[in-house]
């Protein structure tokens, strides 16, 4: 990654376009908005309807005789599903969970279950081929595409017109689409998110709550990606505004400063219950999660207790152990 990549990144979201070259001419790339994405959605419809009329089949009509011929069964796209309702549900715990290692454990099952989602989609992509939905977007794409497309900085004049286009080369239309999606992955939340966090942003930071005086025009005409530049600006001002003793070593990374700041919250509603009910004692906590939490309270292993006592603990023990009164 180039030294100047987030400085380029920032001044391309506000500008509102990127540039790049095709055949030996500079492209302008403006960025989206919702109301290109409202004309995207019709233009989807519209190339379904098509599809739908040359015979293309349906995914569901594919599916159908996938399970009928054994090659991709109901069980296995149920199990599809399965895994995504899981993954919803890891993610939504995730942010529960207090102890700093449990979490870390925790986000290593979400990884191994991401990839193995991954593999069972690629295969039944691979099996189902080209549908009508496929088509519809592919096509959608290119239209999109073409609206998007201009020949100087002032995003006046397109590109290409409707002829124009229509006679592009198939192999040019593929290097074309391949450059504009670059483009968009260089754009993503992961990017944007650490850009706000970059040193050459902090200036605006502040700003973030006040769309009109950052872009200096309504918010409907913001393209998405300053959209997201204002969310993520706000989301990570609110956290360096209220969450204390931020390690300087995570304050441009942003999924550990989310991390840092949810762990924060669980840590003052973990505390609080320790100090309430006159605990002395956390179970299943390693010497870092203790450090976090409450540096007074004790590492217990309920096994070492278990030992200690002959395989078994009282209620009474078990009381004093959590620090409630007997």
């Amino acid at each position: 990654m180039k030294k100047n990549f987030y400085i380029d990144i920032q001044n391309e979201i506000f500008e509102g376009f990127s540039r790049f070259d095709f055949q030996g001419q500079t492209v302008f790339f403006r960025h989206f908005n919702f109301l290109d994405q409202g004309c995207l959605l019709s233009a989807h419809e519209k190339y379904h309807a098509k599809a739908i009329k040359r015979g293309i089949q349906e995914e569901n009509d594919v599916l159908k005789k996938l399970n009928e011929d054994g090659t991709w069964t109901e069980e296995e796209e149920l199990s599809i599903k399965e895994k995504e309702s899981y993954l919803e549900t890891l993610e939504k715990t995730k942010s529960k969970i207090l102890l700093p290692s449990h979490r870390e454990t925790h986000q290593q099952l979400i990884n191994k279950e991401k990839i193995e989602l991954m593999h069972l989609r690629l295969k039944r992509k691979e099996l189902i081929g080209k549908t009508a939905t496929e088509y519809a977007h592919n096509r959608a794409n290119e239209d999109f595409l073409r609206n998007l497309l201009y020949k100087d900085d002032s995003l006046l004049k397109l590109m290409f017109s409707d002829q124009d286009f229509e006679e592009i080369d198939p192999d040019d239309l593929q290097v074309l689409l391949q450059q504009y999606y670059d483009k968009i992955n260089l754009l993503s939340d992961d990017t944007i998110q650490k850009m706000v966090l970059e040193d050459q942003f902090s200036l605006y930071l502040s700003h973030c709550e006040k769309p009109f005086d950052f872009f200096g025009k309504p918010i409907t005409k913001l393209s998405v990606f300053q959209l997201k530049t204002l969310a993520y600006g706000r989301m990570f001002l609110n956290i360096f505004q209220n969450v204390d003793k931020i390690p300087d070593s995570i304050r441009k990374d942003p999924e550990a400063l989310i991390s840092f700041a949810e762990s924060s919250r669980n840590k003052d509603k973990m505390t609080k219950n320790i100090k309430d009910n006159s605990a002395t004692a956390v179970f299943g906590a390693k010497k870092e999660d203790l450090e976090f939490v409450d540096s007074e309270a004790k590492q217990v292993s309920l096994g070492d207790l278990l030992k200690k006592n002959g395989g078994q603990l009282n209620m009474e023990q078990m009381m004093e152990v959590m620090g409630q009164k007997v």
